[in-house]
This record gives C-alpha cells, sequence and structure tokens, in this order.
C-alpha cells in the first residue's frame, strides 16, 4: 500500500463517506491515539465524531503516520485487504465516490467512475414513470 502523496488532501465526498463509517473512524482514532508524540497525543485530546474528522482532515496531507493509519484501516476493514483485486473483482459495483476515491488513494489508481450509467432517456425516465403503457 504507497500512502498518497504528502501534498494530496482527500476531497469533502471522500471524507464525508469516511465520516459515515463508524467503525472506521472510531478504529483510526483508537490507533493514532495509541501512537507515540506527536500524533498519540493530538488524538487522545479528541473523541467526538466532528472532532476527530477535523483532526484527520488536517494531518492527513502533512502527516505520514496518519495517512499510513487511514488507508491501513480502509484496506483492512473495507477491502479486507484486497484492495488491490479492483473493485469489480471485490464485488463492488457502484460503490460511492467518497469510496472510489480511497480505493484510488490505497492503490494509486486512477478514481473509477459508476461501472454503469443512468441515462436519462432511457432507463432512469422509463423507472420514474407512472404511466407504463408506452413502453416498447
Amino acid at each position: 500500500m504507497a500512502p498518497a502523496p504528502a501534498s494530496h488532501s482527500p476531497p469533502r465526498h471522500a471524507w464525508d463517506w469516511f465520516a459515515r463509517q463508524r467503525l472506521l473512524w472510531r478504529g483510526v482514532h483508537r490507533d493514532l491515539a495509541a501512537e507515540d508524540p506527536p500524533v498519540g497525543p493530538r488524538y487522545r485530546r479528541v473523541d467526538t465524531r466532528a472532532d476527530v474528522v477535523a483532526c484527520l482532515r488536517r494531518d492527513y496531507p502533512d502527516d505520514e503516520v496518519v495517512r499510513a493509519v487511514v488507508q491501513r484501516r480502509i484496506d483492512s476493514e473495507i477491502f479486507l485487504g484486497h484492495a488491490h483485486r479492483g473493485l469489480e473483482g471485490l464485488g463492488i459495483r457502484n460503490a460511492p465516490r467518497g469510496l472510489r476515491w480511497w480505493w484510488a488513494a490505497i492503490t494509486g489508481s486512477d478514481v473509477p467512475g459508476p461501472t454503469e450509467s443512468l441515462d436519462a432517456s432511457s432507463r432512469a425516465v422509463r423507472q420514474l414513470a407512472l404511466d407504463v403503457a408506452d413502453d416498447p
């Protein structure tokens, strides 16, 4: 697992996805609080989701320890240590874009788009139609 470049900060949608994963952010918090100074004391002072994620957002771009812990936890808990297999290989179809961003950061790959697009002129329109009598 190669850490993201030091100047590369996750976008907001990646942090939003991360913050919704309670077991994940708590595990990251626990791991970082157990670290030696200067990282450990910073994370022992915070405990709420908002505070933990705010610290992560601030530290992730510049702190290699924080990046490594975050990426290691995501790889082990979300991708079960198999991020290298790719999202399709893991059976993850149409992953939220925040999850796709983290996968790309962990693997060093480009962020993949959704595997299935919604064509507004066909399927999406028919799906929402109340009168399907004219449906070909």
